[in-house]
């Protein structure tokens, strides 16, 4: 988990690439039943394409049902890595380390700009934009499930990556969940 543009996509497919995790992007799952298709290229669920977005969610139960699945999954299913605003607060089980990626508006404003070859939106822009879906994440998350996604209350690993280079930080979560597989081993092996 992290807020908008923190870099949760990229760390999700390097830390599956390592561990041989299967990876399970909520948003790619919410998106293929959008009748607009957001363009990642184009960071279109910041800007104008994701505020129609958010209007079409805000009239079906689509998050509903997609969290439904993804929960469902997580039951049923070992060896993934879940891409998702809302499966470390609503899968209650302890069998899942809950990463929060948490670096500052500043950088993830610089993350966003610089992870496209091409981006439509000056830094101000793209500092609006992001600031504007980070709020209408944590009110449809509030209303719809009673969190706030901006709390890191519960969390396993909480990791500020503002500093840090995505590689950097791929490298620093590995060696940390390395430590947290080895402990949860430990401590279930124990009884």
């Amino acid at each position: 988990m992290g807020l908008s543009a923190s870099g949760k996509t990229f760390q999700a497919k390097r830390i599956s690439e390592h561990f041989g995790l299967r990876l399970v992007c909520g948003s790619d799952i919410l998106s293929s039943k959008f009748p607009i298709k957001p363009d990642p290229a184009r960071h279109d669920w910041l800007g104008d394409s994701g505020r129609l977005i958010e209007k079409f969610r805000d009239n079906t139960d689509l998050d509903r049902a997609t969290d439904d699945y993804l929960l469902e999954l997580a039951r049923v299913t070992d060896n993934i890595i879940f891409d998702s605003w809302t499966v470390p607060w609503l899968y209650k089980e302890r069998d899942l380390i809950r990463i929060y990626l948490n670096p500052t508006i500043d950088a993830r404003v610089l993350m966003a700009i610089h992870s496209r070859d091409v981006t439509p939106y000056s830094e101000t822009e793209m500092r609006l934009n992001i600031q504007k879906k980070d709020e209408s994440s944590r009110v449809r998350f509030k209303q719809l499930y009673e969190f706030d996604c901006f709390s890191v209350k519960g969390f396993d690993i909480i990791f500020d990556n503002s500093e840090s280079n995505p590689n950097e930080t791929s490298d620093a979560l590995i060696k940390r969940l390395n430590i947290e597989i080895e402990r949860t081993t430990l401590t279930t092996s124990k009884g």
